[in-house]
């Protein structure tokens, strides 16, 4: 293929798809830290349901906390290099 093909196949593609942007409606209702822990595990669920067990093992690690109008979740900071080193040495 040439570039030419390659670049006129891409300008076809991008005339076919829509580009509409969807505009999305967030909540506007309050919620307590129970029912955030509640649906934040449903989504984490949802996500090892559809395969993704990364994911929800990450999200499941710490719980959420609600700072005003913030989410804060904490990660854990892993140095991929100290991990091999522990597991070369053993």
């Amino acid at each position: 293929m040439s570039l030419g093909s390659i670049r006129a196949k891409k300008e076809l593609q991008d005339q076919m798809s829509p580009s509409i942007k969807e505009e999305i409606q967030l909540p506007t209702e309050s919620f307590t830290d129970t029912e955030l822990l509640l649906y934040w595990t449903k989504y984490a669920q949802k996500l090892g349901d559809k395969g993704y067990k990364i994911m929800e093992s990450l999200l499941l690690i710490n719980d959420p906390v609600v700072n005003g109008k913030c989410l804060l979740t904490k990660q854990l900071k892993t140095n991929l290099h100290s991990l091999h080193k522990i597991n070369t040495t053993d």
